[in-house]
């Protein structure tokens, strides 16, 4: 089941982060830059996705318990 949440993540990031490249080249086709200004946009995504993705990672529950306590499931 992990495996193919990850493959379907992975499929998912890809085809948005896809739509917002071409989408934006569409828009900007007539531009001497215009495949710059495209790649420019969709690496401004995956920099926002990253960032969200680390803040949230503080909210995963730690490994292990305290000293003595119970051990959080995995």
């Amino acid at each position: 089941m992990i495996y193919a949440t990850t493959q379907f993540g992975s499929a998912a990031g890809i085809a948005a982060i896809g739509a917002v490249f071409f989408g934006v080249l569409a828009k900007t086709a007539a531009a001497k830059d215009a495949y710059a200004d495209a790649m420019g946009a969709a690496l401004w995504c995956v920099l926002g996705v990253f960032l969200l993705v680390a803040a949230m990672s503080g909210c995963l529950p730690r490994r292990g318990g305290t000293a003595g306590g119970p051990v959080a499931p995995l």
